[in-house]
């Protein structure tokens, strides 16, 4: 039986489908970019944020989604399964699997293309198990709040990192050390912090990518901070050599966030002095 649709047509309206019905239920969901992302769309609440990976079939006689198990790397990884029907244009199915009901269930090949059968997730009961996702996220009352920085000090003698997840456009590093110090857009395009030189690549509303290398404070002329546009990026590692630096990955909590800028090299140029 010939395809309806291309490959990357079931792929993007899978995607799309899942994100709107996550954000009917309540759910903030942000979508990633990219030819070969292992994820496809983050939900968060509450600073808490939970990787989704999506997969389509074009209908019923598609049989079954694949995945390569070999693969999987991130245990935190939940995965939306959805039938478009395409053929009959019915409503949508989804199915919900954590990252070990797939190892549980999805059935290894040689070639690879690991396989779950569409009618044995629905006797599964994978279908519309959207409580796996809730059930990954705080609840209203935990405590953490999304944006401020501030909210958590130590209650020892050094400060300990809340960095939010979110950039609200200061030096994460310099909150690091107790201090709000602005960022400054470079000659390269970067916000580089004026005190440690910590460079970050902004993909305007969806990641602000730290980058793993500093900047030499080569300001421009014209004098652009971070504060004063739009923010509210997911803060992002630098994972790959070429822009956009990144590849979807995002930081997973705060602790990732204050690991990655310690392994930083040292600033090697001297702030400047009034």
């Amino acid at each position: 039986m010939s395809e309806l649709l291309h490959k990357s047509n079931t792929g993007i309206a899978s995607e799309l489908l899942a994100a709107g019905e996550l954000g009917r239920r309540g759910f903030n969901v942000t979508l990633t970019f990219g030819n070969t992302k292992a994820i496809d769309l983050l939900v968060e609440k509450n600073g808490k944020l939970v990787p989704i990976q999506v997969k389509g079939i074009q209908r019923t006689a598609s049989i079954c989604w694949n995945i390569n198990l070999s693969t999987l790397k991130n245990e935190s990884l939940v995965f939306v399964l959805v039938n478009l029907h395409a053929d009959s244009l019915n409503h949508p199915e989804y199915f919900i699997l954590t990252y070990d009901d797939v190892v549980a269930n999805f059935k290894p090949t040689k070639s690879n293309r690991d396989y779950l059968d569409y009618n044995l997730a629905k006797k599964l009961g994978f279908q519309n198990r959207w409580e796996k996702i809730s059930d990954l996220l705080p609840d209203e009352d935990s405590g953490f709040v999304t944006g401020q920085l501030e909210k958590e000090f130590a209650k020892t003698e050094s400060i300990k990192t809340a960095i939010d997840l979110f950039w609200n456009g200061y030096c994460p590093e310099s909150f690091l050390k107790g201090k709000r110090v602005r960022m400054r857009l470079n000659g390269d395009d970067f916000y580089e912090s004026e005190e440690t030189g910590l460079q970050i690549c902004v993909l305007s509303g969806v990641q602000a990518v730290i980058l793993n290398f500093r900047g030499k404070r080569e300001f421009r002329s014209t004098t652009s901070y971070a504060e004063d546009i739009e923010n509210g990026e997911l803060l992002s590692p630098q994972t790959t050599d070429y822009p956009p630096f990144n590849n979807g990955e995002v930081f997973q909590d705060s602790h990732e966030i204050e690991a990655f800028i310690r392994s930083l090299s040292p600033c090697s140029v001297s702030p400047e002095t009034d």
